[in-house]
């Protein structure tokens, strides 16, 4: 009984002083300008253990905030254009994916 209460209570310990769920980091990785003055970020955000990290796609407001538009989970930027006036193209990538081929995505997104 002793064995499994000091068990417990040290994987407690583990998990509770191990493990930092709470940790949030955030990295600017591209910022987009388009013809018309929009602006849009993209950003890596590692957000710990209890959760898969994403790139965020945010726009720039006149008065300097950011917007989120969309979170992808995805971790590689590889190509960003804006199309027209309103409208943003990007590919991403999952370098985690195992096999010969990596899953990227084409994304097209209008920014308002």
């Amino acid at each position: 009984m002793k064995k499994v209460i000091l068990l417990t209570l040290t994987t407690l310990t583990i998990i509770v002083f191990g493990c930092d769920l709470k940790t949030k980091s955030e990295r600017l990785i591209l910022t987009k300008k388009s013809s018309i003055g929009q602006v849009v970020k993209f950003y890596y955000v590692e957000v710990g253990a209890t959760a898969n990290d994403v790139m965020q796609l945010r726009q720039v407001t006149n008065d300097s905030h950011e917007v989120l538009i969309k979170a992808y989970e995805h971790n590689l930027l590889k190509e960003v254009k804006f199309t027209s006036k309103d409208s943003l193209f990007f590919v991403l990538s999952d370098t985690t994916s195992f096999g010969l081929s990596k899953n990227s995505d084409t994304i097209k997104v209008k920014i308002k």
